[in-house]
């Protein structure tokens, strides 16, 4: 029995020595890490490689406020070139002594000129890398990826967080579809291997000559390779056919026979239903727009029933008018179906598919479409008329 003892109690010790002797041996201190929060990938000038640029937390943020308060900056900025990302992202232990984690990353920006020559490369990078996520942000700079991030967002010591704060508000009520790292792999995995991003530019004015940052526009990609743009107007109609986005929402001007009246509605979206007709001549659809309005500005106007008919019919009329217009660039100028139509006849009806998959290209541009919209004006606001009466108010109506 003491023999027994004896055995455990040495290999207790054996186990607690060697927990101690090694347990920092190869430690990283906090001062020692920096946490990526954006990346930025540019095409070299050479047009062959590659210049990455990482937004990192600053870990010496907390020493520097303490020497020079207001002067510390949350972020550093630091580039790398490389043939791929993979050899780039390998090149910042030559410029840093940081220990680069990407595990915080929220925002990827790749810049037009890449995004024209192709990502494939990137995107299998970053979906094959356990450190990204795919809820990280994906964005395409109109410009420099590395000058959107050097740009700083007023109300954000951090850009890229910034960034992620505005798409995260885009998500819940905005005019821009955002899409993460998840959604835009999604896209290429879809049928026509179509996917979305949002725009992201820096705007200088006199006011503010070192540029605040936009998002505006929508990148349209099309076998990983960027194909087009929609324009800000265009890219509000993308909500009608995304099923997860909900309170998306719309101001048109309504136009009138009087030139004295001013009405601005506020859309939001409710339901899209896209019914698929398929004949032997070929493929139809018909698209069913549920959506409910709300008057945001109102002059030179008495309302009562037949005026808000009329509000709600020229709505409706708008509304039309403007999805045909984006589903007629989608087949005429990008050739690129991100409306959904093939996922459509695919969920459906997969044999017809099938037989329609390789010549979808060339069956698209000349697909039939049929948009209405059933808009239902429920609310007028705090009040009903304009407290501003106009003397021509009564001619108007």
């Amino acid at each position: 029995m003491k023999a027994r003892n004896k055995f455990v109690l040495v290999n207790a010790l054996i186990f607690m020595c060697s927990t101690i002797l090694t347990g920092c041996i190869d430690k990283t201190e906090l001062n020692e890490i920096a946490l990526v929060i954006g990346i930025g990938i540019d095409k070299d000038k050479d047009g062959e490689s590659l210049l990455v640029t990482l937004e990192l937390t600053n870990p010496n943020t907390n020493k520097e406020s303490q020497d020079s308060p207001g002067k510390a900056n949350s972020s550093i900025l630091e580039t790398s070139k490389g043939k791929n990302l993979s050899d780039a992202l390998q090149n910042f232990t030559q410029i840093s002594t940081l220990a680069i984690d990407f595990t915080h990353i929220q925002v990827i920006v790749m810049s037009k000129s890449l995004c024209v020559e192709g990502i494939d490369g990137v995107i299998d990078y970053v979906s094959r890398d356990r450190q990204f996520r795919n809820l990280n942000w994906i964005l395409m700079a109109e410009d420099s990826a590395r000058d959107v991030l050097k740009t700083k967002i007023p109300s954000d010591d951090i850009t890229s967080l910034g960034l992620s704060n505005m798409m995260n508000k885009l998500r819940k009520n905005g005019s821009i579809l955002p899409v993460d790292l998840n959604r835009f792999i999604i896209g290429f995995k879809s049928q026509v291997r179509a996917s979305l991003a949002p725009v992201v530019r820096v705007e200088k004015t006199e006011d503010e000559p070192k540029g605040r940052i936009k998002i505006e526009k929508t990148a349209v990609f099309k076998n990983d390779r960027l194909v087009g743009v929609l324009t800000t107007e265009e890219s509000k109609y993308l909500a009608w056919f995304h099923r997860r986005i909900k309170g998306n929402l719309v101001v048109s001007p309504i136009k009138s026979a009087s030139k004295n009246e001013n009405i601005v509605v506020q859309i939001f979206k409710e339901d899209t239903k896209i019914n698929t007709n398929i004949k032997d001549d070929g493929v139809s659809f018909e698209i069913k727009c549920i959506a409910t309005a709300e008057i945001k500005e109102l002059t030179n106007l008495k309302l009562n029933s037949a005026v808000i008919n009329r509000i709600e019919t020229n709505t409706e009329q708008i509304l039309e008018v403007q999805l045909s217009e984006l589903i007629n660039k989608c087949q005429t100028n990008l050739n690129a179906d991100i409306i959904g139509f093939a996922e459509i006849i695919y969920n459906n009806n997969p044999e017809k598919w099938g037989s329609m998959k390789e010549n979808w290209d060339e069956i698209f541009p000349n697909t039939k479409y049929k948009v209405s919209f059933d808009v239902t004006l429920k609310k007028l606001g705090m009040i009903k008329d304009s407290p501003i009466e106009n003397e021509e108010e009564g001619k108007s109506q």
